[in-house]
């Protein structure tokens, strides 16, 4: 049985859309398992675009990059896995990036130094988890193609003026789909629960919701940044479901 979660997030665009699914033992470790999981989200994510599973193949281009076939279409598509959970995100107007990492991983006490740009904002630094940092950065050299053959250092992230708003610090209601027949549920959205900008990041239980497929998602986005690396700029929303810290990169036009 597979737990499918779909968050409708107001900072993303409307052509981008993202599933997790909770995985692990054999799934994890299983390149098969994990495939066959990944086709199944973007199966799910086509239909709910308005093709059938029919309609799509799940493609690699050279160096590794998926892409999903839809009908006519191509499109952008990104994988990722962590202990507990697989996520897939697609982008019918051009490539995307995504990267699920633990809350509650362990991080070594130089990996932040690391990671950082001498371009990078630092009142953006000052607001930003070592984890969501990381995700934001994987989550650009994956639109980049590059992965973490680049340095995370080479990717410089800035602020987005003028996009805060109530709606991007709210719960976001996310769809919960269990098994191929299973019941529908919609998740809160309840701006008493909001998750203001600049909040310390809550350590949530990331092992209780991939034990517990059925249970309805919470996911909210709490930053947008602007991004650059070479010649590529990008827009990069940020959040968490969960557990979780997530993060998906596409190209400013």
């Amino acid at each position: 049985m597979i737990s499918f979660t779909r968050a409708d997030i107001p900072l993303i665009p409307e052509d981008v859309a993202f599933a997790i699914a909770p995985c692990a033992g054999r799934e994890l470790t299983d390149t098969g398992l994990r495939s066959d999981i990944a086709h199944s989200l973007f199966s799910h994510l086509a239909t709910r675009m308005g093709f059938g599973d029919a309609d799509i193949t799940v493609e690699k281009e050279i160096g590794g990059r998926p892409v999903v076939i839809a009908g006519d279409e191509r499109w952008g598509a990104s994988i990722t896995h962590t202990p507990g959970m697989i996520a897939c995100a697609v982008n019918r107007k051009g490539e995307i990036g995504l990267d699920l990492e633990r809350t509650d991983r362990s991080e070594h006490p130089a990996l932040r130094k690391r990671m950082l740009s001498s371009g990078d904002d630092p009142d953006l630094l000052d607001r930003c988890s070592t984890i969501q940092l990381w995700t934001i950065k994987e989550a650009v050299l994956k639109l980049h193609g590059s992965g973490l053959r680049v340095p995370m250092k080479t990717v410089a992230l800035m602020p987005v003026d003028d996009v805060r708003n109530d709606s991007a610090s709210k719960f976001i209601p996310v769809v919960n789909r269990t098994g191929t027949g299973g019941n529908m549920g919609i998740g809160r959205n309840d701006s008493s629960a909001a998750v203001r900008p600049g909040k310390s990041e809550d350590r949530t239980d990331a092992d209780s919701a991939a034990d517990n497929p059925g249970q309805v998602r919470d996911a909210s986005t709490d930053v947008l940044v602007r991004a650059r690396v070479h010649d590529l700029e990008a827009l990069v929303c940020s959040g968490r479901i969960d557990g979780f810290r997530f993060a998906l990169a596409w190209q400013i036009p």
